[in-house]
């Protein structure tokens, strides 16, 4: 007898007609958003529905609202959203500050490789993580309006490790 994982009991729960109008996928990333996606094909096949997929949206209202609207006119639609900040943890969160950290900051006037476009793009997660508007005040301004456990380190999200101070 093989061991059943949550994946086989969700996709057995949505073939035998039991669905849920929201389901969470966390863990290592290429694993979860392979799960992600099985269960995301499983709910729109049977409805004759496809599947849109949003990689790493800073905000979920307008995917929501978009719901919203299609419900109004249509039968089906299923969303998967991968990567989203918006349900992030402590430990998430100070791990992409990690990540940026290690690229930045950068000298007055340095042009941005791809390794400090990437952190960059990590410290603007966070920052739409806390609601924080990067562009009214000063770099060290914009970063102190954040908790200061975000600061203290985190795990890559999935991992077993602990945190560092």
């Amino acid at each position: 007898m093989t061991k059943s994982t949550a994946e086989d009991r969700v996709l057995e729960r949505i073939k035998g007609g039991s669905s849920s109008p929201f389901f969470l996928v966390a863990g290592e990333s290429v694993l979860a958003e392979s799960s992600g996606q099985r269960i995301a094909a499983a709910l729109a096949s049977p409805l004759g529905a496809r599947v849109e997929t949003y990689r790493r949206p800073a905000d979920l209202r307008e995917i929501f609202a978009d719901l919203r609207t299609f419900s109004l006119f249509g039968s089906a639609k299923v969303i998967l959203v991968i990567e989203s900040a918006v349900l992030s943890d402590r430990s998430a969160a100070a791990y992409l500050i990690d990540q940026a950290a290690e690229a930045l900051p950068l000298g007055e006037g340095a042009e941005l490789g791809t390794r400090e476009r990437e952190a960059a793009g990590r410290l603007l997660q966070v920052l739409r993580l806390f609601d924080v508007e990067g562009s009214s005040a000063s770099s060290r301004e914009t970063l102190q309006t954040l908790p200061a456990w975000v600061f203290e380190g985190g795990s890559a999200p999935g991992s077993k490790r602990k945190k560092r101070r």
